[in-house]
């Protein structure tokens, strides 16, 4: 037998980790899901900004506040490995992408609403003199 189950050099085994794929089908808009990078710092903004509001709030304990103050340093450091950040993400924010997308919902339904309630005035061709 001259090649193994997944070392033939002419075909490479599965990729160790998942490319970006196509978006989720729930996703409103034309086109392709932004790219992997994007989407991570999407993520990251997201927790962040949670992280942030989260420390500002007036329930907030000391020792809260520290933890949050660490995740901060910790998802806004370049040295930072990725499998570190995502590790802090789910950690402080629980599952964070199904979130995200909960919140895409609600701010796409409060759009739609608010198009739906708007009142289209149609304009004349000549301008009035």
């Amino acid at each position: 037998m001259a090649s193994r189950l997944g070392q033939s050099p002419n075909r490479p085994g599965p990729p160790s980790s998942p490319g970006p794929g196509p978006g989720p089908p729930s996703s409103p808009g034309p086109g392709p899901g932004p790219s992997a990078e994007e989407q991570l710092n999407r993520q990251l903004d997201w927790c962040v900004e949670q992280l942030e509001l989260g420390m500002k709030s007036l329930k907030t304990t000391p020792k809260q506040k520290e933890e949050a103050s660490r995740a901060l340093k910790t998802l806004r450091s370049s040295k930072a490995p990725l499998a570190k950040k995502r590790q802090v993400m789910r950690a402080m924010t629980g599952d964070y992408r199904q979130k995200m997308e909960e919140e895409k919902k609600k701010q796409y339904k409060l759009i739609q609403n608010e198009l739906a309630s708007a009142q289209v005035k149609v304009a004349s061709d000549s301008p009035k003199k």
